[in-house]
């Protein structure tokens, strides 16, 4: 009776099948190329005008970067016997989020050359707000983030999956620091401009205060880029792995950076000074398990560096209120965030040093 109970049932599905550290690294790595040329696009619509078509050198060499990325997710999935009668089979565990944000993409890619035809080509806030952009940027952060899940269905972990999990995790960061950017610490130096003081309830006071509250602003929005996912991995992993924080506030802040054409370079290379110091913290005081710690940390370090750079290499124009409140106010945010995440951390133990709390 059991036995007819199991046939009528089908067979028995067996375990997930996992990918390899090889797979996920050139998962990680194409994907990081990827978000790189969306900047190269970006920085295109900055500085070469005239851009009135959907066909651009800059186009080309995003396509073609999701285009690697895309071939190589279909490669996997086919030496896992993916079929078109069985198209769930063949994917290693994260790569069917993989895969459906090739679908995604490619979906947002058409949509966008046919927007392109209908309505131009956008130039400046309203290309970061362009439904096709945005549905674009929905297929690439699942095909970007598949790295992270694929490292954290295997039990043994070694240095090249740590190396997956940092980039794709820092290509994540940098997809999102990209469609905020005009809210960005490291596209437009806020803090070199100082308030002007106009008295409250006169003409023009408003005004006055707005490019210092939009460089507020940015130091927030900046915040929640880098660090909501660091924060996101303790839903997955035991900690925050080696190298995430250097590496992350790298790719936001140069890429950042890049799309001004390296102007302000020394507060950018300031944010990456402090991430390694908090690096050195977190591995020290053996907290890249707690999410608190992470949280606190990481703004701290990162936006004192980043104003140390702006003070060396050009000037800091908000008063010593504002600048130090500043900081403070994204410890904070840090601070809540982290502890928002707390109750989802993951409790497993690593086979590797890179992701333990030392």
């Amino acid at each position: 009776m059991k036995a007819t109970r199991q046939a009528l049932a089908g067979p028995t599905a067996g375990p997930a099948r996992t990918s390899s550290d090889r797979q996920d690294l050139v998962t990680a790595g194409l994907g990081l190329v990827m978000v790189a040329g969306v900047y190269l696009d970006g920085w295109a619509h900055l500085h070469q005008p005239g851009l009135e078509t959907f066909f651009t050198p800059w186009h080309a060499v995003l396509y073609s970067a999701f285009g690697l990325v895309a071939a190589f997710i279909i490669t996997v999935a086919g030496r896992g016997g993916w079929s078109i009668r069985s198209p769930r089979a063949g994917f290693p565990v994260g790569y069917g989020q993989a895969a459906a944000g090739v679908v995604v993409f490619s979906l947002g890619g058409v949509g966008d050359l046919v927007w392109h035809q209908v309505f131009g080509v956008e130039v400046g806030l309203d290309a970061l707000l362009s439904p096709t952009h945005l549905v674009l940027l929905i297929g690439a952060s699942l095909m970007i983030s598949s790295p992270v899940v694929a490292v954290a269905a295997r039990p043994d972990r070694t240095l090249a999956s740590v190396a997956s999990v940092v980039l794709s995790v820092a290509a994540a960061a940098a997809a999102a620091g990209f469609f905020l950017s005009y809210l960005s610490v490291f596209g437009d130096a806020a803090a070199t401009l100082p308030l002007t003081r106009i008295p409250e309830g006169t003409p023009g006071h408003t005004e006055a205060e707005l490019p210092t509250i939009a460089g507020v602003g940015a130091y927030l929005v900046t915040t929640a880029v880098i660090v909501v996912p660091m924060l996101a991995l303790r839903r997955r992993l035991p900690a925050v792995p080696a190298g995430t924080v250097a590496v992350t506030v790298a790719s936001v802040a140069l890429l950042g950076n890049a799309l001004t054409g390296f102007g302000h370079l020394g507060p950018a290379l300031g944010a990456v000074a402090g991430a390694l110091v908090v690096e050195a913290v977190l591995t020290a005081t053996n907290t890249r398990g707690n999410t608190v710690a992470v949280g606190g940390l990481v703004p701290a370090g990162v936006w004192s560096g980043q104003l140390l750079g702006l003070a060396v290499t050009d000037t800091v124009g908000w008063s010593v209120q504002l600048w130090s409140g500043v900081v403070i106010l994204t410890v904070l945010v840090g601070l809540t965030l982290g502890l928002l995440s707390q109750s989802r951390s993951v409790a497993t133990t690593p086979a590797v040093s890179g992701l333990t709390d030392g």
